[in-house]
């Protein structure tokens, strides 16, 4: 099997979506890796999250190294991230500030909003699929329930507490499915992870206030139509210090 001949030392780092994760290190190198390893139902899916990190080119996504397939498994090689997730992040440190959760938004907004140029949409953004890195960027993990917009879907995705009320109730995605979930990602954070009250209470500026407010409409008319207007709205507001996020600082493109 190619994976015992080029990549050696796996240590299982937990289970996706669709399929279990291992670092792996790559014995020429020793270069380490994620290798993502599916069978069975999972194939497809990991299937689709290779051609989707093969073709996307930002720092958000992990870059893609190959795939391939060995019996009834298929493989997936990509850049390995050290960090904690979201999740973790905020169960650490509870209550995040307004500072930090704009520059964690502002990241998740611009990969997000190339995602959704391309046709797509992520369907399944909660804590655990964002990872903080050690030096603080952030990384946007599992694929697996990427659909095309406004194309049916074989299956209704998503997590409860994040995912857009009409997530569960249709099978054609639309991109503003993303922006109430990056909506509730930012409440998570500004409450320490507490989700089902505390939003009235909150202390944050009003402008920040508004801004989340509008991603988590649950009428989709209402709600704030794109990850560009969400960035728009970002790079506006006064953070600690007399500091202004600036678009020239966040707009990082697409790498060459």
């Amino acid at each position: 099997m190619k994976g015992n001949e080029q990549y050696g030392q796996a240590l299982f780092l937990g289970k996706g979506s669709f399929g279990s994760v291992y670092r792996v290190k790559e014995t020429d190198t020793g270069k380490l890796f994620a290798c993502k390893v599916a069978d069975g139902a999972g194939r497809k899916y990991l299937e689709k999250e290779a051609m989707l990190l093969s073709e996307l080119k930002h720092p958000l996504f992990p870059f893609y190294k190959e795939a391939w397939e060995s019996g009834e498994k298929m493989f997936l090689c990509m850049e390995y991230v050290p960090g904690d997730t979201l999740e973790t992040f905020v169960q650490r440190r509870g209550k995040i500030s307004e500072e930090t959760m704009i520059r964690i938004v502002a990241e998740l907004a611009e990969g997000l909003a190339l995602l959704h140029k391309r046709g797509y949409v992520f369907r399944d953004l909660k804590p655990e699929n964002v990872l903080i890195r050690q030096d603080g960027r952030v990384k946007l993990l599992d694929f697996g329930c990427i659909c095309r917009a406004e194309e049916t879907c074989d299956n209704l995705a998503g997590t409860p507490g994040f995912s857009a009320p009409e997530q569960f109730e249709t099978g054609y995605p639309r991109t503003v499915m993303d922006v109430y979930a990056l909506g509730r990602i930012m409440q998570y954070m500004l409450l320490g992870g507490e989700l089902e009250s505390g939003w009235k209470k909150c202390k944050c500026r009003r402008r920040t206030r508004k801004m989340v407010d509008y991603c988590t409409k649950m009428e989709i008319n209402t709600r704030l139509p794109s990850m560009e207007v969400l960035l728009h709205m970002l790079h506006g507001i006064k953070i600690q210090s007399n500091y202004w996020i600036k678009r020239d600082i966040w707009k990082r493109g697409e790498n060459k």
